[in-house]
């Protein structure tokens, strides 16, 4: 596991040195002395000697986290102005062991910070292999698979929404961005990337997956990271609570394929959207395409047959063509199957060294994770989807392994995208055989209020409840399913706490699940 240290990613160097780097203009004459450690805009990751960045966020200014950060050790402090295009100025705080530290008030962006960043980590990201992905859906499956086999050859790292570090020891990811950017773990800061980077290269990872979404892209979170894969997995309804319309939505996804650093490109054909991803590209740009359905792809999987817990498919790439059998379910994971697939056949790996690897590949939790399905025990699956396309997937899927009833146990966010819940709630009720609307993370919204959205939505309301206690919902799912049934919780996946009134609690969907089948199992 990587745990920061200031002394392992870079040495100490001069303020004015950092600070010329936003503002060339300014006289920081009076702050010439001053050497940092560290910068941090996050002041719980602040450590002595410190440069904090105190900027406008999300839900709050940085600035209300000052005291905080000079209580670590910040000593010197970096904030945006409270009024635009305000004069540039250096203030001196007190701190309670009567020492001034400076306050250097400037006008700044994101993609100033990255400068900033990128020079004091001494540039990291072009030292390794990075591989960005894309897409509304597929992104942390795709990295993990991808990483994972990467890491049977190298050390490799992983920055997304289960975690990052080296891929197999991560860090579980966590809300750190003190609100300064929107609430979404996915895409780390700019100050957090290079940092990373830097202990990824200084442990000897030469390859890094990461996820990028579309919050990260709009906000120049990635600016200054060069990358040199980029993939594309899909464009559907979601975020649009941020974006404001699908056309906002799809030309944040382009900001990736527009990157000078890009040398490969992967893209799935079978989406309507990747036609304006491939005509934004630079024409120097190497491309990948892939497919199941769209035949024109460079690279297609032929489904062969759905098994229990794998699938059979042919893969073929121009005259080359294999048949493997791969432990994952559904149409849409040979689909993030097929990404990897792309991004290895551009480092040069040979579609028949690829096959020998897929059978060791290693779902991710909470994404199509199986749960019992033997002793006269439903089978139950824990699966993250949280979008319309996503749900329909997952349960079309899993209709094609059920010879029983197919149940679902879902709910859909607070303070998140409203938009989407009564299309989810009549694509539960569509395909489902039995639909119970619960919690997910409900946050500041009234619990009871999501779950009429929803509901609003359903085709068929006789197989339709509402138990809002999640746990309680499952329980209930599995006390009356079949041995035959199969049960789909969706939306949490790896979660492992539940949002309420904005208070995180603890609470895991497997565990819960898992309990709940080891009481029917000694009845």
């Amino acid at each position: 596991m990587m745990v920061f240290s200031s002394d392992s990613t870079s040495t100490n160097q001069k303020l004015i040195d950092i600070l010329g780097l936003i503002d060339n203009t300014f006289n920081f004459e009076t702050i010439k002395n001053i050497e940092i450690s560290d910068i941090s805009d996050d002041s719980r990751n602040v450590v002595t000697g410190a440069l904090f960045i105190a900027r406008s966020g999300y839900d709050v200014h940085g600035e209300r986290f000052i005291s905080d950060a000079i209580k670590n050790g910040a000593v010197a402090i970096l904030r945006q102005p409270v009024v635009v295009n305000a004069t540039s100025e250096i203030n001196w705080i007190a701190t309670a062991i009567n020492k001034s530290i400076p306050e250097i008030i400037i006008s700044f962006e994101n993609k100033d910070i990255s400068k900033l960043a990128v020079v004091f980590y001494k540039d990291p990201s072009k030292q390794l292999q990075i591989t960005g992905i894309t897409g509304t859906n597929g992104k942390t499956s795709c990295a993990f698979i991808l990483a994972n086999i990467l890491s049977q050859n190298q050390k490799t790292g992983f920055i997304g929404t289960i975690g990052y570090g080296e891929i197999n020891s991560l860090q579980e990811s966590s809300n750190t961005s003190q609100r300064t950017t929107t609430p979404n773990t996915t895409t780390r800061g700019v100050v957090e990337n290079q940092k990373i980077f830097s202990e990824m290269y200084g442990n000897g990872i030469k390859q890094v997956v990461m996820e990028i979404s579309s919050h990260a892209l709009t906000q120049h979170r990635i600016t200054g990271i060069d990358i040199k894969c980029a993939v594309f997995t899909n464009l559907t309804h979601d975020h649009l609570d941020y974006h404001q319309t699908f056309e906002k939505y799809g030309e944040a996804k382009l900001e990736l394929f527009r990157l000078s650093s890009l040398q490969h490109a992967v893209i799935n054909l079978d989406d309507k959207f990747s036609q304006q991803v491939i005509n934004v590209l630079n024409k120097n740009v190497k491309v990948i395409t892939y497919g199941i359905d769209n035949k024109k792809a460079n690279l297609i999987a032929e489904i062969i047959e759905f098994k229990l817990n794998s699938t059979v498919i042919t893969l073929k790439m121009e005259s080359d063509s294999i048949t493997v059998n791969v432990p994952l379910l559904g149409k849409f994971n040979i689909s993030n199957l097929l990404a990897v697939c792309g991004v290895l056949l551009s480092q040069g790996q040979s579609l028949n060294v690829i096959s020998k690897l897929i059978p060791k590949i290693q779902a991710v939790k909470g994404r199509m994770q199986c749960l019992g399905g033997h002793n006269n025990l439903p089978l139950v699956v824990v699966d993250y989807a949280h979008t319309p396309d996503a749900l329909s997937n997952v349960l079309e899927t899993l209709k094609l392994h059920c010879t029983g009833s197919l149940w679902c146990v879902f709910g859909c966010g607070g303070d998140r995208d409203k938009t989407k819940r009564a299309e989810m709630g009549e694509i539960a009720s569509t395909i489902a055989d039995k639909v119970i609307i619960t919690n997910d993370n409900p946050r500041t919204e009234e619990p009871k209020v999501i779950a009429a959205d929803i509901y609003n939505g359903i085709i068929n309301t006789k197989i339709t409840k509402i138990i809002l206690d999640r746990k309680e919902a499952i329980q209930s799912a599995i006390e009356q399913a079949k041995k035959t049934d199969v049960i789909l919780i969706a939306g949490k996946g790896h979660e492992s706490y539940q949002i309420i009134d904005n208070i995180k609690y603890y609470f895991d969907d497997v565990k819960t699940s898992l309990d709940a089948l080891n009481t029917e199992s000694i009845k």
